[in-house]
Parts: structure tokens; sequence; C-alpha cells
């Protein structure tokens, strides 16, 4: 109740939706009769976007991140908890949807094309985007990876190091060459219409030019990107009295003073329907 209403007109018109007509139990009922909504008739809060967990499973155990430490079950969200996604986020009016795990990578899900398809179904979901490591996408062939890279408007690629040795460091895994091959292979099969995008995690302080010249010779064009050395904590839930390697270091802890602002831009739905 203490947060202020977001003024950006820009955004004004997905802010609200009219809620629903119905009537549910919004407290104990004085004669046995259900209570009815406030607000029906009125208009509610919403998101500025979804972002769904369709998976949460992941190939690498990063040094930066708490999926080895994750205590949910490991699973792929069922079609039916996906589509009820859907039909309610286009009842409030859509938007843009992100298909990005928690914790996980997209590429794991076996639904993932059925999932696509479902989406075209929906037209008030208006583009939908995803961050990859790329590891598992040639679980895929040459014509399902082109389908499915068709079928966003952005795909954000992480790269963990810019050689062997960073990249094995920060996800414990030996996996380097093969990271880079399938972002070859992504960008072989990319549309004109898809953006593709590298997000540098890096352990060394890299500057701009040798970033450049890293694109440059593993996939000889040059891709927008963006980078850092400096990682959160996630709360608490990762050790930052423990120093990370080489010359990677933790985001000293916040003190947060006002309402964080992510509950009112985006709205995460886990891969259980949580």
């Amino acid at each position: 109740r203490t947060v202020k209403g977001m003024s950006n007109t820009r955004y004004s018109d997905k802010l609200h939706f009219p809620c629903p007509k119905i009537s549910f139990q919004e407290q104990a009922p004085q004669d046995g009769q259900p209570g009815t909504s406030p607000f029906k008739g009125t208009l509610c809060s919403r998101p500025l976007m979804v972002i769904c967990e369709t998976v949460n499973i992941c190939c690498n155990n990063c040094i930066i991140c708490p999926y080895g430490t994750m205590t949910r079950k490991k699973e792929v969200m069922s079609l039916e908890i996906f589509e009820k996604l859907l039909k309610d986020y286009s009842a409030m009016g859509g938007g843009k949807l992100s298909l990005t795990p928690k914790m996980g990578d997209i590429f794991f899900d076996p639904l993932l094309l059925k999932r696509l398809d479902l989406i075209r179904k929906y037209p008030k979901i208006t583009g939908i985007s995803v961050t990859t490591n790329a590891i598992v996408s040639n679980r895929f062939t040459d014509r399902e990876l082109k389908e499915i890279i068709s079928s966003f408007q952005r795909v954000h690629i992480s790269v963990y190091g810019l050689d062997p040795e960073e990249y094995a460091l920060m996800t414990r895994r030996d996996t380097y060459q093969r990271m880079i091959d399938n972002i070859r292979r992504i960008i072989a099969v990319s549309p004109r219409s898809c953006t593709l995008a590298l997000g540098f995690r890096l352990l060394h302080e890299r500057s701009p030019a040798e970033i450049d010249a890293w694109i440059l010779k593993n996939f000889r064009m040059k891709m927008p990107y963006d980078f850092t050395s400096t990682f959160m904590d996630w709360g608490g839930t990762l050790d930052a009295t423990q120093p990370l390697p080489l010359n990677g270091k933790w985001r000293p802890a916040r003190v947060t003073a006002s309402q964080c602002i992510m509950p009112l831009i985006a709205c995460l739905i886990f891969s259980s329907g949580d």
C-alpha cells in the first residue's frame, strides 16, 4: 500500500486489467455466504511481463549460481500448467513472455517445440525471449533448432569465460569448445528477425577490445553483448565471504530501504506452477 503508482505512460496501458467478474472467498463469511471481491468490475494490477520456468534442470554448476544447492524437485512443467499460464496471461491482456528458467536451461525441456506451437495460438503473447548457456542445444536437429530460434524475438547466450581455464573455474565443467560450437550452430540457423546477444560472466577483468576480438575470432561477426566480473550472492544463498577465483568479485551487500520494483514488473512462474 505504500508503493506509489507507476506513471510511465509508455507502459500505462499494461499496468492494469479489468478484474474478473467472479465471486470468491475474500474473507471468512459472517453469514455463511461466500464473500465477493471488493474489486469486482474495477481494475486489478498486473505485471508488465511474465517469466516462465518450463524446466529447472541445468548442465552447469556455476560458482556464481545456487543451482547446486537448490532444494526444489527437478522437473519439467506440464503442458496443462503451461497452457493455463498462457490463458491467464492473455486474459490480463498478454504481452512479453520470457522462457528463461530461474534455475536451469531451456534446451533441457523435451516439450519445447510443443510449447512454441501453443504460444502461437495466443496472439496476445506479443513476443518471447530466453537466456541460455547453449550447451545442450545440440539435443535438437538443425531443423528443430531453426524452428526454436526463429520463434524468439531475442536469444541471450551466457558465456562463462574467454578461455577453457576461466570457463572451467566458473562452470565446473569441461564444455568450453562445445559451447562455442553450439553458439556457431545457433548463429547459422538464426533468422534476421531474432536478436542474438551474448552475456559474458567473467573471472578475469576484460576490456571491450578483448571481448570484441574474441567474438570476431570465434564467430567472424560483431554481436551485441554485456559483461561483468562482479556477482551477487543470491540473497546470502552463496557464501560471499569466500573469495572468487582470479579477479572475480562479489557485489557488496545492499541494504534495501524501499519497495523492490521487480514484483511490479514481472511475475515468475516456477516449473511446478508456483
